[in-house]
C-alpha cells in the first residue's frame, strides 16, 4: 500500500492527512473495529475543520480496511468523485496549493445509522477482506455554491474521468498497484466508466449508490439493496 500512497503523493501535496484522519476516526467512530490500519498514538494533533473556498480542489484520499499481507480478497469500491458538503469533512488544507483533503464518503463520521456504514459493514469488519475506498475522478472543483460545484462535477464527469494524460492514467496506475479481485462501481456513471476501461482485465461489478433514492416498488432503501448486492458479489467469489 506504500506504493499507492506514493502514487498519490506524486500528484497531491498532502502531509499529515492520515494522522489527522486517524485522530478523527478514533474520536468519532467506534464502529470500525481493529480492521482500520492507520491508527496512530498522537494526542498532539489538533482536530480542525477546514473551510473550502471557491477555486479550491477537493480530493478524497484512499482509505482501506484490512491488512494487505493477511487478507484473502481485495475489494476496490469507487464512487464517482469527491464532494464538498460540509467543512467538518475537510481533514487537511494546503492553502498554498489550493487543495482540501478528505476521506471517501466521510468515513470518520460513520455511525450505526449511516447509509455507507450499513452498506459496507460486512466488508470492513471482515479481517479476510481488504476493502479499499476511493473515487473514479480524483479532483472536485469548488465553485461559488454547492449546487454549482455539484453540477459542474456531474456534467463534466466523463470528460474528466477519461483525461488520458491525467485522471485515467492515474487511476490505471492505482488499480494496477492494488490488483483488486473485484472492482465495485457505485452507481451508473462509475460502473459504466469502469466497465469500459477495466472489465477486460478485472472483475467489475455494479452496486447501487447507498445515497440513491428509496425504491418505491419494493420499499427498500438504497443502502439495504447495496448490502444485499455486495453480499451476493462476495458469495459468488467463494
Amino acid at each position: 500500500m506504500k506504493q499507492i500512497l506514493n502514487l498519490y503523493r506524486s500528484k497531491y501535496p498532502f502531509e499529515s492527512f492520515y494522522d489527522l484522519a486517524s485522530v478523527k476516526i478514533m474520536k468519532n467512530n467506534r464502529l470500525l473495529g481493529d480492521n482500520y490500519h492507520y491508527l496512530v498514538d498522537n494526542s498532539t494533533i489538533i482536530d480542525i475543520d477546514f473551510k473550502a473556498n471557491p477555486g479550491d480542489i477537493r480530493v478524497d484520499l484512499p482509505i482501506w480496511f484490512g491488512d494487505p499481507s493477511k487478507v484473502k480478497l481485495k475489494v476496490m469500491i469507487l464512487g464517482r468523485e469527491p464532494r464538498n458538503s460540509h467543512d467538518k469533512y475537510n481533514i487537511e488544507s494546503r492553502n498554498e496549493h489550493k487543495f482540501i483533503f478528505g476521506t471517501p464518503f466521510g468515513i470518520e463520521y460513520w455511525s450505526e445509522k449511516n447509509k455507507y456504514y450499513r452498506s459496507f459493514k460486512n466488508l470492513i469488519r471482515n479481517d479476510e477482506i481488504l476493502t479499499y475506498f476511493a473515487d473514479v475522478v480524483k479532483a472536485y472543483e469548488v465553485k461559488q455554491t454547492k449546487s454549482e460545484s455539484d453540477l459542474h462535477a456531474k456534467v463534466g464527469f466523463w470528460k474528466k474521468a477519461e483525461l488520458e494524460n491525467d485522471n485515467l492514467v492515474f487511476l490505471k496506475a492505482e488499480v494496477d498497484l492494488l490488483q483488486p479481485d473485484i472492482i465495485i462501481g457505485l452507481g451508473n456513471d462509475s460502473y459504466n466508466f469502469l466497465k469500459k476501461h477495466f472489465a477486460s482485465s478485472f472483475n467489475v461489478q455494479k452496486v447501487i449508490h447507498p445515497n440513491a433514492r428509496q425504491n418505491k416498488k419494493t420499499g427498500m432503501n438504497a443502502w439495504e439493496t447495496a448490502e444485499i448486492e455486495i453480499a451476493a458479489i462476495i458469495k459468488s467469489l467463494k
